[in-house]
């Protein structure tokens, strides 16, 4: 019976910098680790945007148009609970990290 399943080692076929792909990411893990360094940056970031955008809108509405007053409070509002789920998230990692003893977020890569 012969075997149908393709198997191509993709990580060799791609170049990333220097090497290859897959002398960067090793494994998936290493490749998550990354990944997920780079979204809580980019969310920090984002975070302090939305923060600045909400309080531009406020001061310039100052009080005298109440629906621009309620859009830049709602973006205010929207900005704290999005960097309350980043900051969950993080220390759902951290405890996922302590109890399985693998390191995920990983300063070294």
């Amino acid at each position: 019976m012969q075997n149908l399943l393709a198997q191509v080692e993709i990580g060799q076929s791609v170049s990333w910098g220097n090497g290859s792909l897959e002398s960067k990411f090793p494994d998936i893990a290493s490749l998550i680790n990354m990944l997920l360094q780079n979204i809580f940056i980019f969310a920090g970031i984002v975070f302090i945007g939305m923060i600045i955008l909400g309080g531009y809108k406020m001061l310039t509405s100052a009080g005298q148009d109440p629906k621009l007053f309620a859009q830049a409070r709602d973006i205010l509002k929207n900005g704290i609970i999005g960097l309350c789920i980043i900051f969950a998230a993080f220390l759902i990692v951290q405890a996922v990290q302590v109890l399985t003893g693998v390191i995920i977020l990983n300063p070294n890569l």
